[in-house]
């Protein structure tokens, strides 16, 4: 009988010792998965802040060739611009150089004329 109570006893202590190791298995299963759903919390976080600041970058770059693109366009209408009044001065210079041809032929015909 005294073996039987030993043997009880020690039969709940070792329930007792298993339940306290599955207690403390619960609470760390429990810690783990607060910290598994803080990093899968985390990660979305992270992922969408990825997405935001691909999002951002895409529309920089499209800003950014936008931008080139309209400095091409000025500076082909500057370029334009340029040669456009280089060959009005032109044209200018060369209409002062015959008008003032024409007004020594008109005084050469005037003297002609008067003579």
């Amino acid at each position: 009988l005294d073996r039987s109570k030993q043997q009880v006893t020690q039969a709940t202590q070792f329930l007792t010792e298993a339940n306290n190791k599955c207690e403390e298995l619960v609470r760390e299963l429990s810690d783990i998965r607060a910290k598994f759903l803080e990093a899968e919390r985390k990660l979305k976080c992270s992922e969408e802040n990825e997405m935001r600041l691909a999002n951002e970058l895409s529309d920089m770059t499209h800003r950014a060739d936008d931008a080139e693109f309209v400095s091409q366009q000025r500076k082909e209408l500057v370029e334009k611009s340029r040669n456009e009044l280089k060959q009005a001065h032109q044209e200018k210079d060369n209409l002062e150089l015959a008008k003032k041809e024409l007004e020594q032929k008109l005084a050469e015909l005037s003297r002609e004329f008067d003579s």
